[in-house]
Parts: structure tokens; sequence; C-alpha cells
């Protein structure tokens, strides 16, 4: 079973932790508020509890802004500037409220803002934080120091801090619950807090827990794994569950119903009975979705089957396709040859309906031949079988030959054909030069094709940058339309052009061109306008 972190699950995590950095704002805003107007609703939820002394609401309203600021995916040098600084003040009080309880000290800190004594109920000294709020606040500002800082290998660590933070909350909340407080005696004594702070520690700390929950251990949270849907499924239910029954049986304890010996036996034999309930309804749904998992990998390898079954006819097909390509191209040649040595009369003079209808036949042969050609190497490239050969290419030598080439189609139309060549040009380059010249050849040629008589054609060469090496083909032709251009380079396509000129193509030549300059690591652009020509760009890299 993968690990694969569900995109859904991270986003519905980080909107949870962005809630807890507002509601920490909220409550240490409104608790400031009620000291400020002396409203004790604002301090305390009921008279005769705790209420949340000031540099407690202070600490809440600076950890909220901090725990925005670390949860935007970019910050600027100001913000992390901020965070910083609010970390080390939330810091800094809890560490001296600690010192003020070990050494019995009274620094002064707890009336800051408020100078005059302030004996709400319950406190152990005048408007000063409790000892495990101040814990609660250096674990907590450790914890998001670590997150602001982006010290990703101390992300488990600060995981595990905030979960600290977290349980400290949660027991206090637990004695709250069971009505324990406002009667803090004995090992109680140090789980004092107020009820607001404990909710609002356990809230913070579940947003500071979930800041980065695709790593460390809250990422089990965000996969479809079996570990990822039992926590999600069972943790929530099994702390309420237990809460909830502990709550009941001393309920039910005061109200005389039974002795406590008899409220134990009942909660361990509601807690088994509830859990297993659980168990055996998660079960039931990871049960589901293992056979859902099971319908989908078994579509899986039968689409994989039928994709392999698709690969080996595409790979027959292609054998087939080259081996008749063989067969055809050497009576082909034959056919070539012997119309040529006809036409120049070698066997005897001909009459101009003999020539003529030799000529067609040498021009199908050859249309012909070219049709097979590129066939063969489509073919060979589709299955992988086209071999590059890289060597090092004088470029000046390369340019001249491959002028040569195509020099004689032009006189035949009385075009100009030039060549430009800027002056910064490398003296070599690397490239396979049989494909290269196979590619400019062919696009020169489908320029002379194209261009009617007495035009200019030009072969530019430049560098565009100091890597890529560029060739630019540019014609006088009819020019191609622009829903003509999405079409060019697919095969069997030719452009309104070839029908308004009468001229007949293979539809393949530009496709090859195509994917022989992708296998060169190059690319290859067009840009043209009807009337107005055509200009094909192909980007080499100068080395491999």
């Amino acid at each position: 079973m993968g690990l694969s972190t569900s995109p859904r699950l991270l986003s519905q995590l980080n909107v949870i932790s962005k809630i807890a950095s507002l509601i920490s704002v909220a409550i240490g805003g409104v608790t400031i508020l009620g000291w400020i107007f002396n409203i004790p609703s604002l301090k305390s939820i009921l008279p005769e509890w705790i209420a949340m002394a000031t540099n407690t609401a202070i600490c809440f309203l600076f950890l909220g802004i901090v725990l925005w600021i670390v949860q935007q995916k970019q910050t600027s040098g100001l913000s992390q500037k901020v965070a910083y600084s609010l970390i080390m003040v939330v810091a800094l009080l809890g560490i001296l409220n600690l010192i003020e309880y070990i050494a019995g000290l009274n620094i002064g800190i707890d009336q800051l803002i408020f100078k005059e004594a302030l004996t709400e109920a319950g406190s152990l000294a005048p408007n000063r934080m409790a000892l495990t709020t101040a814990l609660d606040f250096i674990l907590l500002s450790f914890a998001l120091y670590i997150f602001n800082s982006k010290r990703i290998a101390l992300y488990k660590t600060a995981q595990i801090v905030s979960i600290v933070a977290f349980l400290i909350g949660l027991l206090t909340l637990i004695v709250y619950i069971y009505g324990v407080a406002p009667n803090f005696d004995g090992l109680a004594f140090y789980t004092q807090m107020a009820i607001n702070t404990a909710c609002c520690f356990m809230i913070l700390s579940l947003g500071v827990l979930l800041v980065k929950p695709e790593v460390g251990f809250v990422q089990i949270l965000t996969t479809e794994s079996l570990a990822g849907i039992l926590i999600r499924r069972m943790l929530p239910m099994m702390f309420l569950i237990t809460i909830f029954l502990e709550w009941l049986i001393l309920w039910g304890e005061q109200q005389k119903l039974y002795d406590a010996r008899f409220g134990i036996c009942l909660f361990v034999f509601l807690s088994l009975g509830l859990l297993s309930l659980l168990i055996v309804l998660t079960s039931g749904s990871i049960y589901r979705i293992e056979k859902q998992r099971e319908h989908a990998q078994s579509a899986l390898k039968e689409a994989e089957n039928e994709i392999d079954r698709a690969v080996m006819a595409n790979l027959r097909k292609d054998e087939s396709l080259a081996n008749t390509s063989h067969e055809l191209r050497s009576p082909l040649q034959g056919i070539i040859a012997g119309s040529s040595m006809l036409l120049q009369e070698f066997f005897g003079p001909l009459n101009d309906k003999q020539k003529e209808y030799l000529g067609i036949i040498k021009n199908s042969g050859e249309h012909l031949l070219q049709l097979i050609n590129d066939l063969l190497d489509i073919a060979k490239i589709d299955a992988g079988k086209l071999t590059i050969d890289i060597k090092e290419i004088n470029l000046q030598s390369f340019i001249e030959e491959t002028f040569k080439m195509v020099e004689p189609l032009g006189s035949e139309k009385n075009q100009m054909l030039i060549v430009q060549q800027e002056k910064n040009l490398p003296v070599t380059f690397q490239s396979d030069p049989v494909r290269l010249k196979q590619i400019l050849c062919n696009l020169i040629s489908n320029a002379i094709k194209f261009t009617p008589e007495e035009k200019l054609i030009s072969l530019r060469c430049f560098l565009e940058e100091p890597t890529t090496l560029v060739f630019v083909v540019i014609d006088e032709g009819p020019g191609i339309s622009e829903s003509d251009l999405e079409k060019i380079f697919k095969p069997y396509e030719q452009g309104d052009q070839v029908t308004l000129t009468s001229i007949k193509g293979t539809g393949l030549g530009l496709f090859l061109v195509q994917k022989l300059v992708h296998l060169l690591n190059g690319n290859i652009q067009v840009q043209s306008q009807v009337g107005q020509g055509s200009q094909f760009s192909v980007s080499l890299p100068l080395s491999h």
C-alpha cells in the first residue's frame, strides 16, 4: 500500500492550522479587552474560575500572529524578523515566570500593564500566569522558532513539543470537566490554569502541529495508507469516548447510583464495548477501501497488459513496414535508373511523347522512393532503432556541401539561393552531419518546391546564445495560413498552398524533420503569413 499524500487532506489540515492562529489572536485580544474594561466574562468563563492573566493573553496574541506568518508560503525578511521578535518576547515571559515560581521571587513582570494587585479567583499570585502556562509558552515558542527558521531536520522535534503542549492543556481541561477546579489540591495544584487558557493552548498547539503536515509524524495523517485511516478515524473518537465515559461514571457516583469500585468496573466494561465497536466499524470501512483498491489495481494491471500488447503490435507493424520498404526500394531504384538512361537517349533517339511519359515514370518513381525512405526513417525512429552519430563538424564546409546538394534544384526554376552567415560563428560544432544535412535539404527542397520561379531563397546561420546554433530557411513562397501552421508537422498533412499550386508531396517531410530535430536535442519553429513567404528555424546545441 503506497504512502501517497492526499492533496485534499493537506489542504484541510492547512486550513485548520490557519483557523487555530486566528482563534489564538481572537482569544488573546478579547481577554486583553476584558482586563482593560474590567469585564469578568471576558477574563474567565465563570466568575468563580481562574481568570486568564494579561501576560498570558498577550502571549496568545503574539503566538497567533507568529503562527499565521509561519504558514505563509513566501515571507519577507521583515515578516520573519517580526516573528522572531514575538517568539523571543513570549519565550522570555515564560522563562521569567518559571524563575519566579522556582526561586520564589516577584520580578514584577506580572503587573507591567496593570499596576494594582489583581487577585482573581484561584490565582497563584497577582495576575501571574500559571506554572504550566509558562511551560507551555516556552514549548510552543521553541516549536514555532524551528518552523519559522525552516530547520527541516528539527520539524519532528517541533511536532513532538507541540503534542506535549497540547497534552498539558488537555489535562487541565479534563480537570475542569470532572469538577476538580477550582479546588486545586495536591498534585492537581501543578495543573492550575484558566479554562480558557487550557482551551486556547489545545487549539494553538494543534495549529502548530499542523503547520507542515506533509513532513514528520503528521505526514501519516495525510496519506491514504492503513495507518493514516486508523489514526484519522480512531484517535479522536478514543479521546472523546474515554473522557465522556469517565465523566459519566463520576456523575453516577455523585448521584449515589453506585460506589467507586462498581464505577471502575462500569468504566472498563463500557470502554471495551465502545472501543471494540469503533474498531469493528473502522475495520469495515478499511475492508471496503481495500476491495476498491484491489479492483483499481486489477483494472490498472489489465490496462498495462493492453498497452504492452499495443506496443508489441506497433513494433511488429514497424518491422513489417521496414521490411516492405527495403523490398520496394530495390526495384524502384532500377526503374528510376532505367528511365534516366532512356531520357539521356543512350539507346537511341526518343520522340517528344516518349520523353514526356518517361519523365512521368522517373518523377513518379522518385516521389515514391522519397515516400518509402521517409516511412523507413519514421519507422526506425518510432522503434527506437535510428541511431544518431555525433561528430565534430566544420561549419563552413558543412554549409557549402549542403548548398551544393540543393543548388541544382533551384537552378531548374531560375531561383536565387543565397547563404547568410554571421561573423561570430564557431569554426566547428557537434552534431550528426548526415541527419542534419537531411533536415536542411528537406527544408530547402520544400522552399524551392513551393516558391515561384525567379524568387529568392536563403539559408541563414547565426548564434542565438553562446551554446545554441540556429539555421533558418527563408522563402518567398505563397506562405502558410494560421490554421495550416497547426497541422504541417503532422503525418500526411499538407497546407492549402499545396492544392493552390498543384504541387504534390508525401506529407511526411516536415513530420520526419521534426522527429530528427528532436533526436538531435533541438527545436524547430515556423513563422509564415499568406502571400509573404515562410521561415523555418532549427535551433541546435553546439555540443552534445
